[in-house]
């Protein structure tokens, strides 16, 4: 039975406990499933590092987005997750319903959709609620404040 050391626990387990590692002299990562998944969500709790890992995500043409969208962050500069931070520093609420977001409650979405003729930059960023994203779907910001407005008004009649 082959055993390693994990270097944060300093506990000896076996190999099944590391996840394996390609380019490591023994194949196998230094630190234990458990602790490396334990110093992730210690690491995410830092807002700078967790909306700096979300600008990772934004700035991947192959993550979700695909067609239009994708060519358009393929062929464009990478936003720098300084901006982010300070558009979050700046604006810690949801730019449609103003509700406060904390930093993992946040969606980054183009005001003006990619696919529709939006570009890739800080600009056209805004910091969203999932719901607000949600009933936004390809409205540019302007059409979904119009909707928003008459969207609540049916519900402010009805009482």
């Amino acid at each position: 039975m082959k055993q390693k050391t994990c270097v944060l626990c300093k506990v000896e387990k076996h190999v099944k406990h590391f996840a394996k590692r390609n380019d490591s002299i023994d194949g196998y990562r230094k630190q234990c499933k458990s602790c490396r998944k334990k110093a992730r969500a210690e690491r995410m709790q830092n807002v700078e590092y967790y909306l700096r890992h979300r600008a990772n995500s934004l700035n991947d043409p192959n993550g979700r987005r695909t067609g239009k969208a994708g060519k358009v962050i393929k062929n464009s500069e990478p936003i720098c997750y300084k901006k982010i931070i300070k558009l979050y520093i700046d604006k810690p609420f949801c730019t449609f319903c103003k509700i406060n977001l904390q930093p993992k409650e946040i969606v980054f979405d183009h005001d003006i959709p990619l696919s529709r003729g939006g570009e890739h930059t800080i600009s056209n960023i805004n910091l969203v609620c999932i719901d607000c994203n949600s009933l936004k779907t390809q409205k540019t910001g302007f059409e979904f404040n119009l909707f928003l407005r008459d969207y609540l008004r049916r519900f402010k009649t009805s009482f």
